[in-house]
């Protein structure tokens, strides 16, 4: 993925007043005039007064300083200047319509079908399972919403519920975690889809259990996905050391054709390589911006540290809707439910 930096150039602006300029301007020339012996000097003098004194000094040690003209002399529009850095965010501001869950209202849920593979010594398959996760977005605020979410393992014939769990996240990490610093960092480019996207460009150090995380992370508002790279960092106990963990996300495509249950939508794919010191694992994506949670499909593998393949996972999110979905259950009800779907069953 090709980068290029944009850098801007802040000028601090100081009012020196015109008629000073003016009146020390024409007494020098009258006293060029009438006494030739001070002719070196009233020549130096106003010299200092012209634009070009200042070419010789250093750029970075010259302020502009503009002219305060009368009503007459002052253009019919004010000159624009380029907009000073001083004008960036100092924290990323990142509107709820750019993140995949905060776009929708609570009670926007999905349920993800995952299929997984665990590989053994020669390659062969030596185990698999099948995982159904529903998740719903429970609840927002201030900067955490709440993801409800519930695993349901299929295994020799039987369905095993799990239960439900509420997770806190950070819309700013897409994950749990408490943000500790941000720094806005100069913009940059990346490529999509042959053309490119100018991002903001920020780093957030933050803690994830204990865990010290940094992640550097490539913003447009208006390009979807918005988060079109992420590079996060698991940093080690020793400042001086290298990250225990990387990660990095990176928009692939943006504009790809993928069918979403009945419909054909334009989605993004995104490639996540994930490098650590038990092996790595690479993850492709397909998002929807129609989809909550935003994930349509993905495919996984994980190698260990010998370079042999362990693990492949399948998920594809099977129903989504962006309206509450049945409340769920309590547990004295879901077991009756149980008991009758049990009955029913065994009826002819």
């Amino acid at each position: 993925m090709a980068v290029a930096a944009s850098r801007r150039i802040n000028v601090r602006l100081s009012a020196v007043p015109v008629s000073s300029m003016a009146a020390s301007s024409s007494h020098m020339v009258r006293l060029y005039r009438s006494r030739s012996r001070h002719c070196a000097a009233a020549a130096a003098w106003f010299a200092c007064l012209t634009p070009g004194a200042s070419a010789q000094q250093p750029a970075e040690s010259v302020e502009a300083t503009p002219v305060v003209a009368s009503a007459a002399d002052l253009p019919s529009e004010p000159a624009v200047l380029p907009g000073p850095a001083d004008d960036d965010p100092a924290e990323l501001r990142r509107p709820a319509a750019t993140h995949p869950w905060l776009r929708f209202s609570p009670g926007a849920w999905r349920q993800t079908v995952i299929a997984s593979q665990t590989l053994g010594a020669q390659g062969e398959v030596a185990s698999e399972g099948v995982t159904t996760q529903e998740q719903t977005l429970e609840a927002v605020a201030g900067d955490r919403y709440v993801i409800r979410s519930r695993a349901s393992v299929t295994a020799l014939g039987r369905v095993i519920e799990g239960e439900w769990v509420e997770s806190s996240f950070s819309p700013l990490l897409d994950g749990p975690g408490n943000l500790v610093a941000q720094k806005r960092l100069p913009d940059e480019a990346v490529v999509i889809d042959g053309r490119q996207v100018d991002c903001e460009v920020w780093l957030l150090e933050y803690d994830d259990g204990g865990r010290r995380r940094s992640d550097r992370l490539w913003f447009s508002p208006a390009v979807y996905p918005h988060v079109l790279m992420r590079q996060r960092l698991t940093l080690a106990d020793d400042a001086e050391a290298a990250p225990d963990r990387i990660e990095t996300t990176e928009v692939i495509a943006g504009s790809m054709p993928y069918r979403v249950g009945e419909t054909v939508q334009l989605c993004a794919c995104l490639r996540t390589t994930i490098e650590g010191p038990k092996g790595r694992t690479v993850q492709i994506d397909v998002v929807s911006p129609a989809v909550p949670g935003g994930q349509v499909a993905a495919w996984s593998t994980d190698w260990d540290s010998d370079d042999r393949r362990v693990q492949t996972v399948v998920a594809e999110t099977i129903d989504y809707g962006a309206e509450p979905a049945d409340p769920p259950l309590r547990p004295g009800q879901e077991r009756r439910q149980q008991r009758r779907e049990r009955r029913e069953s065994r009826s002819p």
